[in-house]
């Protein structure tokens, strides 16, 4: 008896774009250098963002969402996408995203279509910074106890700037003081307060032959994060 059923048999010699590397994905607009859990929380849990469309979509195309590069392991896979040209929509849980920690992200993904073919690892990237850790809150002014600042405080190095405990601090943070324009910089120890002396070149730098007002306020710096600035308050200074 005849014919035999046929067996269709797919021949696909080119990836799901056509061989050209795809282009980033599209983040929600409240992402911005920094994302905290309580910003996932606060838009549903979730973070949705939209892959770039696949040029030559097949039937069995598969795609690999990962938060990291390079890596073996997807954070996310979804098989069997629809034969379509448009965006494909994706969202990450809160878990998915701290899966591996906080630290630096980069959403990037890779298409594979039912005969093997991979778009280029990786797609173009968008990166943010995930913030697992309570950030550091409540910065107080900076206080310069010494003030007014004269020639006898800077030799009895009493010219310090104080930094008053503020919510979240961990040792090891280190705050960046803005005094006249100029850097200094201390270290957290969990001591309070935080005693930062004001070297005697950035002293003078505002002069010697009148007195000056000096800006001061700072920020801090934790885990890679950047918080601040505080308030600014003003330092009187007669070194003549």
């Amino acid at each position: 008896d005849g014919p035999a059923l046929p067996t269709s048999v797919t021949i696909d010699r080119r990836g799901a774009n056509a061989g050209l590397r795809p282009g980033a994905v599209t983040l929600p607009g409240w992402v911005g250098h920094y994302v905290t859990l309580q910003d996932v929380d606060d838009n549903g849990g979730s973070l949705t963002f939209q892959v770039p469309r696949r040029l030559d979509p097949q039937v069995g195309d598969k795609l690999e969402i990962f938060t990291t590069f390079p890596s073996d392991t997807p954070i996310l896979t979804l098989e069997n996408l629809p034969r379509t040209t448009a965006p494909i929509p994706v969202s990450l849980t809160t878990a998915q995203l701290a899966a591996d920690g906080g630290g630096l992200k980069q959403i990037n993904f890779v298409y594979t279509d039912r005969a093997g073919n991979q778009t280029s690892y990786p797609s173009a990237m968008r990166e943010f910074t995930l913030v697992t850790r309570a950030l550091p809150d409540n910065l107080r002014d900076p206080e310069c106890p010494a003030a007014p600042l004269d020639l006898t405080d800077a030799q009895l190095n009493r010219a310090e700037i104080w930094i008053r405990k503020y919510d979240n601090a961990q040792a090891g943070d280190q705050v960046f003081i803005e005094f006249n324009s100029f850097l200094i910089v201390g270290t957290v120890d969990l001591s309070w307060p935080l005693k930062v002396k004001i070297p005697w070149e950035d002293l003078r730098d505002g002069g010697l032959t009148a007195p000056y007002v000096a800006d001061v306020f700072y920020t801090i710096h934790s885990g890679g994060l950047i918080v601040g600035p505080s308030g600014t308050i003003t330092v009187d200074v007669d070194l003549t």
